[in-house]
């Protein structure tokens, strides 16, 4: 008898967590977190980076991920605040079941958009693709983060605008096919030229967008066994990145891969995933068209306990979405595509 009293209270407490209670069943499928970074200033020059993976873990065992990929900034070189992929890796060594990291937002960023406007001499694409080769090599699942439209949202944060078909781009995709990795890409949707929206402070920010969707599209064409995941849908800062447009680019280009980002549900955002009694019905139609495309990546900023500025975690949205999305394609969207793509196991 008191085994069973035991017993019932074990699994009661159980199914009380945020990750198995009712209210939120299909949360205990986001178990896969593709797209985040480390934050590690402490303050005074100080950095922590193990502090953040704490920070990190503490986080995802609240909401039941397994595993997340840690990858840097994408930086430029007037940055004096970035690091490379080093620290990431030693997270990963330290945590292998929780842990797996990108490389190049702190190399490869920096040397394309030194080259966004000269030219790409046959040594810059040698010193380019050793740089590469290197990061897969010390162990890296993927290229990333890597810009190609970057808005500037407040003043050490930079303005970043290449072109999509840059020749470093093409070539970056030609080693990504031959080492079978993704290439994770953050990009403005800008159709055609426009004005800056009137929200994106002027800053370092142009008063006039260039065009990249073209570019894009023969980025994606270039190389088609090369991955390419457009990080950051749900979080569109043009008005551009629509349902349409992401389905007519995922329709003609089967390389093309989405993970999903998703801040609080302000009145004002742009082609957001939720309403206010759960999914949007045009998103759900896309994400059923294309079931095997898209993953979660929620962008997090991991800070050590005694940061100073601290940012505020944003998992809550994520876990909505997966609570409002059937059971099957939960699944998918919350960890299966992302163990295929990633070639890896849970």
């Amino acid at each position: 008898m008191r085994f069973k009293k035991l017993f019932c209270i074990v699994v009661l407490l159980a199914f009380s967590s945020p990750v198995f209670a009712e209210e939120g069943r299909n949360a205990r499928f986001f178990l896969f977190d593709t797209h985040n970074h480390i934050l590690p200033y402490v303050g005074q020059g100080a950095v922590d980076f193990m502090g953040g993976a704490q920070a990190a873990l503490r986080a995802m065992d609240e909401y039941g991920i397994k595993k997340v990929i840690l990858m840097p900034h994408p930086f430029t070189s007037s940055q004096s605040d970035s690091y490379t992929y080093g620290p990431l890796k030693k997270i990963a060594e330290a945590y292998p079941d929780r842990f797996l990291f990108m490389g190049g937002g702190g190399t490869l960023n920096i040397m394309l958009h030194d080259a966004a406007k000269g030219d790409v001499s046959p040594e810059l694409k040698q010193k380019f693709e050793e740089t590469a080769e290197k990061i897969i090599k010390d162990g890296a699942i993927g290229i990333g983060e890597m810009v190609i439209e970057h808005f500037s949202m407040q003043a050490n944060h930079p303005y970043e605008s290449v072109s999509a078909d840059h020749p470093l781009l093409l070539l970056l995709c030609d080693i990504a096919a031959r080492h079978d990795v993704p290439i994770e890409i953050h990009m403005e949707a800008i159709p055609s030229e426009m004005d800056r929206p009137g929200h994106i402070p002027s800053g370092s920010n142009p008063s006039r967008l260039t065009a990249n969707i073209e570019a894009f599209e023969r980025l994606l064409a270039h190389n088609r066994s090369a991955v390419v995941i457009w990080s950051h849908a749900g979080w569109d800062n043009t008005g551009h990145r629509t349902r349409e447009l992401m389905s007519r680019l995922l329709k003609a280009h089967p390389n093309l891969f989405m993970d999903i980002k998703i801040r609080k549900n302000r009145g004002d955002a742009l082609n957001h995933p939720l309403q206010q009694g759960g999914i949007d019905p045009v998103w759900l139609a896309m994400l059923n068209e294309f079931p095997d495309r898209f993953m979660m990546g929620t962008d997090q900023f991991y800070q050590p306990m005694d940061a100073m500025n601290k940012r505020r975690l944003e998992l809550e949205g994520s876990k909505k979405l997966m609570m409002s999305l059937p059971e099957e394609l939960a699944k998918k969207i919350g960890y299966e595509n992302a163990v295929k793509i990633f070639k890896i196991s849970l």
